[in-house]
């Protein structure tokens, strides 16, 4: 399967791509350098947009913009290209900040804390509802990362990296609660990591394995079903996007590179795609 590098970005950590219909273009961050990329496929270009602060997930909203899973919590990027601070969530740890998020079907946000120094079970998975109220769902998690729901709608998979493991929880679309964890795949740790994770079309999971050059594809029953090798060992996330969501953007990172590093690995750090022969869904934007 041919890989495409299309940004060489570099970047520090690469991550959260999310496809945004408004402007048929792939949006995703740089955490670390708080930049906001704009990759557009018609013309293969890519515009950054400063943040000001670590910038875990950008998810369009319906109201315009995005709301941005940041250091202390979440802010909004409106339609003029305005930034403003808006709610609170850890303001008070300097010693975490916000990684992954997702939507669900009913458009409420699913987003992640995790500890800068990795510290156990010092994160959490919080709830953004559409009228901007937020809870804390699940606690004690290390690094928040991968979230997507089952074709059903039944299923949440989550993946908490420091467990090794992508696992299931039961889901309830009209309430947006979930319950009865349990795990669902087990990435051998001398394999790498689990991070983050998308659903397909045929109810298949696509996740990136950060340490392990790959993304890898597993049943609904969690069998691994094949897998895809890029140029770069730090990869972080894939999304689908494109002409009926069959291109597949896969962001890698180059945390805690030096020059030797960048030698061995110059794709590293880049935004890729690959055509799996596999259609995606459309994501689902912030309700509020």
């Amino acid at each position: 399967m041919e890989v495409e590098l299309l940004v060489d970005a570099k970047a520090i950590t690469g991550e959260g791509p999310v496809w945004d219909e408004r402007d048929d273009c792939l949006w995703w961050v740089d955490i670390m350098r708080g930049h906001l990329h704009r990759y557009d496929p018609a013309n293969d270009s890519d515009t950054v947009i400063e943040v000001g602060k670590h910038t875990g997930a950008a998810i369009p909203r319906r109201s315009g913009g995005f709301v941005l899973a940041v250091t202390d919590g979440f802010d909004v990027l409106d339609s003029d290209g305005n930034i403003s601070h808006w709610l609170d969530v850890e303001a008070g740890d300097a010693g975490t900040r916000m990684n992954d998020a997702k939507c669900d079907s009913n458009g409420r946000m699913f987003a992640g804390t995790m500890p800068y120094e990795f510290g156990e079970g010092e994160g959490a998975l919080y709830r953004l509802d559409g009228d901007g109220s937020v809870r804390e769902v699940v606690a004690n998690i290390t690094v928040s990362n991968g979230t997507d729901w089952n074709l059903a709608d039944d299923t949440m998979y989550y993946v908490d990296s420091m467990t090794h493991r992508i696992d299931v929880f039961d889901y309830d679309s009209a309430t947006g609660s979930i319950s009865n964890r349990r795990p669902l795949v087990e990435v051998p740790g001398d394999l790498g990591a689990p991070d983050g994770l998308t659903v397909d079309a045929e109810g298949f999971i696509w996740v990136a394995v950060y340490g392990a050059s790959r993304v890898q594809r597993y049943s609904p029953a969690g069998k691994l079903d094949g897998e895809i090798t890029l140029p770069a060992s730090q990869i972080t996330s894939v999304a689908f996007g494109g002409e009926g969501y069959r291109d597949l953007y896969i962001t890698s990172a180059t945390e805690d590179f030096d020059e030797v590093d960048f030698v061995r690995e110059p794709a590293g750090g880049a935004l890729f795609r690959t055509r799996p022969g596999i259609a995606g869904r459309a994501p689902t934007i912030y309700g509020g």
